[in-house]
């Protein structure tokens, strides 16, 4: 498969996580970056419910091929058992996000590529004539499990 890649998507962005939440049609992907204060949602994808079973599946299928080539990818450090979750609410109040971010890219396909040490989203708008990368994202190998 193949996508027509925009100029301003080309460079991608790097997130150090992702916060994921489910609406009546679609589900939300806050990629975060989380390098500097104040935190920040880098970008966020919008998928159609019926994408993510396709997403899933990808992204199964690359971490297997990954997990061949270089092995299981490093645990995260777990989190302390005695500092209290946050809610999302509370999450969504200490991150900053941009005002060009919070509509969101629409996309109903995926590309996933790897190497050693991160993980390539291409999110795809598929409409005609040519489908069109929507976002492009960098993610560490240690969080592509947790996001899974």
């Amino acid at each position: 498969m193949s996508a027509r890649v925009p100029e301003r998507v080309g460079p991608g962005i790097f997130s150090t996580g992702v916060l994921v939440m489910t609406g009546n049609t679609e589900f939300i992907l806050d990629f975060v970056q989380n390098l500097g204060q104040p935190a920040q949602i880098a970008t966020r994808v919008v998928m159609p419910h019926a994408t993510m079973p396709q997403f899933i599946q990808v992204l199964k299928t690359n971490l297997e091929m990954y997990s061949k080539r270089f092995g299981t990818p490093p645990e995260l450090p777990p989190p302390n058992p005695n500092q209290r979750k946050p809610t999302l609410q509370e999450l969504y109040d200490d991150l900053k996000i941009a005002d060009e971010t919070l509509p969101g890219c629409y996309a109903n396909g995926v590309m996933i590529g790897h190497a050693a040490s991160e993980f390539k989203f291409d999110f795809l708008a598929n409409v005609m004539p040519t489908p069109a990368v929507s976002s492009r994202v960098y993610l560490s190998a240690p969080q592509v499990p947790r996001l899974l």
